[in-house]
């Protein structure tokens, strides 16, 4: 099989010479998974996903191969700790990806004493695959190690056509209709405000480390119901509290004015599965882009009015298009630079201070067998996510929400990171708190 790279994944490729682009799922299983069960369905995953088998023939157009492509790789060691997945997901996406021999994708499994239980780290490399293909991957492996860890007999699952990339998916003709209405012309008399570096390192010297956090099941249902009764989003609603924080922050530390609202801007990844012609539901691949949006934040005003400009900020961009036109305009962006890391310091200059990427309710299964998925969340490598060097990966599973805070290292500091990330946590419970108590 050989299929050329689209614009946006000769672009995550050519990113992935200068950086590590990668994600991580992280599964923390009960039951015993032994080391052949586990390889045994990781062959079958990679059997049905073509993207699973790839790696990169380089020349004039670069090509996703199969032939002479390796089976996943998979290490197995003790687990430490309960936080011992935090250490090896950090390192994880600090290590790149040998996409010349492939796969682009590799597996870490941290076996407890007992055998009983473990902790699943997928790497994922982002130039072929997003959060949603992670999922279903992972869903995947779970389903055949659980069917085999019980002594069923599985046929080798027929593989998928080769994918199609996202412009290729894309319908013909996209309309937009810009309304860029609202309060752009009172942000764009305000200055932009950004988090600035601690330490003024290139991106190939920074390594993403994780902040842990998480929201229980009825603190998700809390802020869920004061959400609808708000009429915003639970994602303006985070943005809310993580830019209040991060302003609050600025504010402390920074030169800007210490009264009134903040411009600041924020990037949000956007599904575009919706857009295509003939999507397909098991298929993986990287189907997302992004919308940057700008909004006047004040941390000592409404935090509910907060959200609802964010929650209309975020809309108003994707309503012009901005999305499909971020997919489109890859190709041009491509023509202008001529190494990695010039791609690398153009797309960071243009991007905004902070990003959440929020992959919202995931609905798979807890049980596979005799095998339990207990927790589920993710990272995301970020050296060229957030050129301030911070951002959160979100994901909520069986009721409960993980927020993973990312920063870039020594671009932004452990101690800096920690004060932002438990003043947005202090926000979300205080008005979860207040909805308890109203109750």
């Amino acid at each position: 099989m050989q299929r050329p790279l689209s614009d946006v994944e000769e672009a995550n490729w050519l990113f992935d010479q200068a950086v590590s682009v990668s994600f991580v799922m992280v599964a923390h299983i009960s039951g015993p998974l032994t080391e052949s069960i586990l390889r045994q369905a990781l062959d079958m995953a990679q059997k049905k996903y073509p993207p699973l088998r790839w790696k990169i023939k380089e020349g004039s157009v670069p090509e996703f191969v199969t032939e002479g492509v390796p089976k996943i790789p998979l290490r197995i060691i003790e687990r430490k700790s309960k936080d011992h997945w935090l250490e090896e997901a950090e390192a994880e996406m600090h290590k790149q990806f040998p996409w010349t021999k492939g796969p682009l994708v590799r597996v870490v499994q941290l076996v407890s004493k007992n055998k009983n239980e473990c902790d699943l780290l997928f790497t994922f490399c982002h130039i072929a695959s997003d959060g949603l293909s992670g999922v279903i991957v992972v869903k995947d492996i779970l389903t055949f190690a659980g069917k085999l860890s019980r002594g069923e007999t599985l046929e080798p699952p027929t593989p998928l056509p080769t994918p199609l990339s996202s412009i290729d998916l894309l319908k013909k003709e996209l309309k937009y209709e810009p309304d860029l209405s609202g309060t752009k012309d009172s942000i764009d008399l305000h200055k932009p405000v950004e988090l600035e570096a601690e330490k003024e390192v290139p991106p190939h010297k920074r390594i993403t480390r994780i902040l842990h956090k998480e929201l229980s099941q009825s603190e998700v249902k809390q802020l869920a119901k004061k959400c609808k009764e708000e009429k915003t989003s639970v994602h303006g609603t985070l943005f809310a509290a993580f830019l209040q924080a991060v302003v609050e922050q600025i504010r402390k530390t920074q030169d800007v004015p210490q009264k009134g609202p903040l411009n600041i801007g924020a990037l949000s990844p956007v599904n575009i599965r919706h857009h295509f012609i003939k999507p397909v539901p098991e298929d993986i691949g990287y189907y997302i882009s992004f919308a940057i949006h700008h909004q006047l934040v004040d941390e000592h005003s409404s935090f509910w009015e907060t959200a609802k400009k964010i929650k209309e900020a975020l809309e108003t961009e994707i309503k012009a298009g901005q999305d499909i036109k971020a997919i489109l305009g890859v190709g041009d962006t491509l023509k202008t630079t001529t190494t990695p890391i010039e791609l690398v310091r153009e797309v960071n200059a243009s991007l905004p201070p902070v990003g959440i990427t929020n992959l919202g309710n995931v609905d798979i299964p807890q049980q596979y067998g005799d095998l339990r998925l207990k927790k589920f969340h993710f990272t995301v490598a970020i050296s060229v996510g957030s050129k301030s060097g911070l951002g959160m990966t979100i994901m909520t599973f069986a009721g409960i929400m993980t927020i993973n805070f990312l920063f870039s290292e020594p671009y932004r500091s452990r101690q800096k990171t920690e004060i932002i990330a438990e003043a947005m946590m202090k926000r979300l419970r205080r008005v979860i708190e207040k909805e308890r108590k109203r109750e």
